[in-house]
């Protein structure tokens, strides 16, 4: 851990200090990834969730085609817009190859791209040691998802994309912060927590965490309750979202 990390944990940047995704350990078992905010200010202890997909850039077609070894890949997008990098360190899913299925299932790491407009052509670039593995044609559809630490919010109740951490300190409308994924964290509560249970995600509370149900049905277990408070309280829960 870099000297003054501990104190780093409590800050919130309007530009980036690392890569989004970026992975600190702290002494105490606590882990880190750098991430950034979305539209909407977010306090302290909250549960925050990865952006949901855009239904726009599911499955778009591929432009032109792309021989194997190829670096960029040509898209047509839906009615959604994209700025300038957005889907940088996110991820190509070919999801559909037509006639050829053999160019569908492979996943490709976005290094850049241009802005592209609504109904637009994006060219995206891939990763130097991540080209196109299986030449794909016109008829090769790919689907887009953003960098999961790139614009999370607060986890709605249910969440409705991935959780990906927990607010260690207030973080303003679009800033940079570090999300906290593991380790004593304080956290929102929602219901009565159990020590030595496991909790999850609340189902009626954003950004809190709630008690495992007997049936496991309510999502992935975020950690284990280590001091328990008063619902609508932070609680001390040792996370293990990774």
């Amino acid at each position: 851990m870099p000297a003054g990390f501990s104190t780093e944990i409590y800050k919130s940047y309007t530009t980036a200090v690392s890569k989004l995704g970026t992975l600190m350990d702290a002494p105490d078992g606590g882990r880190f990834r750098f991430a950034l905010n979305g539209s909407v200010a977010l306090a302290a202890g909250r549960v925050v969730q990865a952006m949901v997909p855009i239904a726009a850039h599911l499955s778009c077609a591929v432009q032109a085609a792309a021989p194997a070894g190829a670096y960029t890949v040509s898209l047509t997008l839906g009615a959604a817009a994209v700025v300038a990098n957005e889907y940088a360190d996110g991820y190509l899913n070919i999801n559909d190859g037509g006639a050829d299925v053999t160019t569908e299932g492979y996943l490709y790491r976005i290094k850049s791209h241009p802005a592209a407009g609504s109904g637009g052509v994006l060219v995206v670039t891939l990763y130097e040691d991540c080209p196109v593995r299986i030449a794909l044609t016109t008829n090769s559809k790919g689907s887009l998802y953003h960098n999961p630490f790139y614009g999370t919010i607060i986890h709605p109740s249910p969440p409705t994309s991935r959780v990906v951490g927990v607010t260690r300190c207030a973080v303003p409308a679009n800033n940079y912060y570090w999300a906290q994924t593991k380790g004593p964290a304080s956290v929102l509560t929602e219901g009565a927590l159990l020590l030595g249970d496991q909790v999850v995600a609340s189902a009626t509370l954003d950004g809190a965490v709630a008690p495992s149900a007997a049936a496991e049905t309510d999502g992935p277990h975020l950690g284990q309750p280590m001091q328990v408070n008063l619902t609508t309280e932070e609680s001390l829960i040792y996370l293990t979202i990774e």
